[in-house]
């Protein structure tokens, strides 16, 4: 947006508000920079390495069909890509075999989790039921101390952020000071019914 464009449109949205610029910078701006500066501070207190595995899936409708899925499996009649490929509904990892990559605990169902990290590199679990439906995993690496990726670290970060918020705002100490000024402020802002 060219800069005499932007300062129009907040000179128009300001007014319409009825705010003066330092108040929208305090009352949209401040909270947004805090927010940041206490969730890299936050995300600097995780871990960047974890237990991870490397896996992959089949996702079924019903156990019947993982079942018949499995036996394929034992008897080598398939590869566990192949048939990723021609029965998964996951649509996300079906045409790369199934392939989930690599993920740490937390991440996945339980259920799910459990059976992937209790796997040894190699093995294929039994049909394991969440609420997508019935999954046949195949583990392909695991990695005790394995470094978060970018992605992983951010979701890291933000969860670190929401648990010390929902810590934070359940705490008696928390004070809220409204004061006159910012209830006329808020009222305005209010459509009358």
């Amino acid at each position: 947006i060219p800069e005499d464009a932007w300062k129009s449109n907040l000179a128009n949205t300001l007014a319409a508000y009825e705010i003066t610029e330092a108040d929208f910078r305090k009352f949209t701006m401040e909270p947004s920079v805090w927010r940041s500066k206490l969730t890299a501070l936050l995300g600097d207190t995780i871990a960047t390495t974890a237990e991870q595995v490397h896996a992959r899936h089949i996702l079924v409708a019903t156990e019947d069909e993982a079942r018949s899925l499995l036996t394929l499996l034992k008897e080598q009649k398939s590869t566990f890509e192949e048939l990723a490929a021609a029965s998964s509904s996951d649509t996300q990892t079906k045409d790369q075999g199934g392939d989930l990559g690599w993920f740490a605990r937390g991440t996945m169902a339980a259920e799910f989790e459990a059976a992937a990290f209790a796997l040894e590199p190699g093995q294929i679990s039994e049909p394991i039921s969440t609420t997508y439906g019935f999954h046949i995993i195949r583990v392909e690496e695991k990695d005790a101390n394995r470094a978060l990726s970018t992605d992983q670290l951010e979701t890291a970060r933000s969860t670190a952020f929401s648990n010390w918020l929902t810590t934070a705002t359940a705490s008696s100490d928390i004070q809220r000071s409204l004061d006159a000024d910012k209830q006329t402020w808020l009222n305005k802002q209010i459509p009358e019914a």
